[in-house]
């Protein structure tokens, strides 16, 4: 029988989602303090089919309101996807993943993403799609495009400094909306180095998390971001970073002079929740061919990765679930 979990169960999902996922002892809250602490897990959000007084499966819905360009669209993701090695074959995740379908479409929500397997989701409507440019910037880049190196500072939780880092991270074209309190639980996730310079209209973000080359989310001047970079790649003895933007804009001119190439990469695999309500909002007509597609279909044809799509779906590194 699938039910909601319980606060008092907090531990025990704790508990459950490391082993399945073969991680550390609070992985998840220490990862994404923002979603996973006690008192910001939404319970009622996590679904469970329970045997005796052991979890055998769970799923959790995560509620994302995206600005998407000129449009606000909410794209529920789903995560945390987990069923117990003994309780294996009985067709629990199945079940789940339908339930938290259906509970995303009775509360009116046109799409949803998730991360994972494309064989194994696209069995329940979802399909990669999305388009992501991404851009390797090297030191030889930068000096070509004559962007000078300059002094990154470590965040380090000042008040100023995070009111800056929300004031471009909300400019930008495509990402998340977060509500205020978000903002310092989300850089205070274990593994991320916030680096920032400059003031005002000069004032500049990345993050990066742990040893790895992409850079997790990033605002402000554009010079001032690759100004760090010219730093940074030395201070963190690597050869280049990459940085993420939606592919259905014109890229940054200073970043697109550094870069020393681009690939496209899908932003996730998508599921069409609501047709009309998503032709509504992409301001396409709802002619009767749309509803002869699968849902699959639906998909491609509207966010599609490798050929032309009116639609794009993007969500930030930091945002993922």
């Amino acid at each position: 029988m699938i039910r909601c979990a319980r606060a008092d169960e907090y531990d025990a999902i704790q508990r459950f989602l490391e082993d399945a996922y073969k991680a550390q002892t609070d992985y998840f809250p220490r990862h994404n303090p923002a979603v996973w602490r006690p008192e910001t897990t939404n319970f009622q959000r996590i679904f469970m089919i329970t045997e005796g007084n052991r979890i055998a499966s769970l799923v959790r819905v995560f509620p994302l309101e995206l600005k998407q360009h000129e449009r606000r669209i909410r794209c529920d993701g789903i995560g945390a996807v987990a069923t117990a090695p003994w309780a294996r074959g009985k067709g629990h995740m199945c079940t789940l993943l339908n339930h938290a379908i259906d509970h995303m479409k009775t509360a009116d929500v046109p799409l949803s993403i998730l991360w994972g397997n494309r064989h194994r989701y696209r069995t329940f409507g979802y399909e990669t799609a999305g388009k992501v440019a991404q851009l390797p910037v090297t030191k030889a880049g930068l000096a070509k495009s004559g962007i000078p190196a300059i002094s990154a500072r470590t965040y380090q939780g000042e008040t100023d400094v995070l009111d800056q880092i929300r004031i471009a991270y909300e400019r930008q074209h495509y990402c998340r909306v977060r509500r205020p309190h978000e903002y310092p639980l989300i850089y205070q996730a274990q593994e991320l180095q916030v680096f920032w310079s400059g003031q005002g209209a000069i004032f500049g973000y990345l993050v990066i998390r742990g040893h790895s080359s992409s850079v997790a989310e990033f605002g402000g001047q554009a010079e001032t971001v690759l100004g760090m970079v010219g730093a940074l790649l030395d201070t963190l003895a690597i050869n280049e970073l990459f940085f993420r933007f939606p592919a259905n804009l014109p890229i940054p001119a200073p970043y697109h002079a550094a870069a020393s190439g681009w690939s496209l990469w899908p932003a996730g695999m998508i599921k069409v929740l609501d047709l009309p309500k998503t032709l509504s909002l992409l301001a396409l007509p709802g002619d009767e061919a749309w509803g002869r597609l699968s849902e699959p279909e639906q998909t491609e044809k509207l966010f599609g990765t490798l050929g032309p799509s009116p639609g794009n779906i993007v969500v930030g590194d930091l945002d993922t679930v």
